[in-house]
């Protein structure tokens, strides 16, 4: 059976629309890029590129989002592997956390667009540490025998130091540090 479902006229030029701008912000910063230069890249007018978006601020949130939502199936498809919690852990944390930083550093403008989520989108960012934190607590309550008390409460902590170190600006290599505590003192609790 075939899943493939040919995108719309407006989905298509929408996707080129993010695709092309995501490229321009990360070569050459958001403050830099104008909507002159994304309907170029995108090979479009900027009256097309209007009638899609009223802003750079509208198409950084539409990529926010649209990470949102890619990082919460990624989250939902790990959940159903069956993985020693410790490495479920590993992997949610990977998956939500980690990748984005790694990303964002590689990046010549990475800080900038990394910095935007707290003034353009952070209604999205919240969402993004909301799910995160949803799927840590599910992964707890697949650990045989635990409270779902305590696994709602060891999800909350995970969020919460995670939301501290990133707070921090604290770099991939840091958080992967600062995870690797966490995740002690999680399985510290159940032992």
């Amino acid at each position: 059976m075939n899943d493939y479902v040919p995108l719309t006229k407006d989905e298509e030029r929408r996707r080129i629309i993010l695709t092309s701008a995501f490229e321009i912000f990360a070569t050459y910063g958001f403050k830099r890029t104008s909507m002159d230069d994304i309907a170029k890249t995108a090979g479009m007018s900027r009256p097309a590129l209007y009638q899609s978006f009223a802003n750079k601020n509208d198409i950084f949130r539409a990529l926010a989002r649209d990470s949102l939502e890619k990082m919460a199936e990624a989250l939902r498809l790990e959940l159903e592997k069956k993985l020693p919690i410790e490495n479920l852990l590993d992997n949610l944390f990977e998956i939500s956390v980690l990748a984005p930083h790694k990303m964002m550093e590689a990046m010549p403008h990475g800080e900038e667009i990394f910095g935007l989520k707290e003034s353009v989108a952070p209604d999205i960012f919240l969402e993004w540490m909301e799910r995160s934190r949803e799927a840590y607590e599910k992964a707890l309550l697949q650990k045989p025998g635990i409270d779902p008390g305590l696994a709602e409460a060891l999800a909350k902590m995970i969020s919460d130091a995670i939301t501290g170190m990133k707070s921090r600006h604290e770099g991939a290599i840091k958080l992967e540090l600062g995870f690797s505590a966490i995740k002690r003192v999680v399985e510290a609790s159940w032992n």
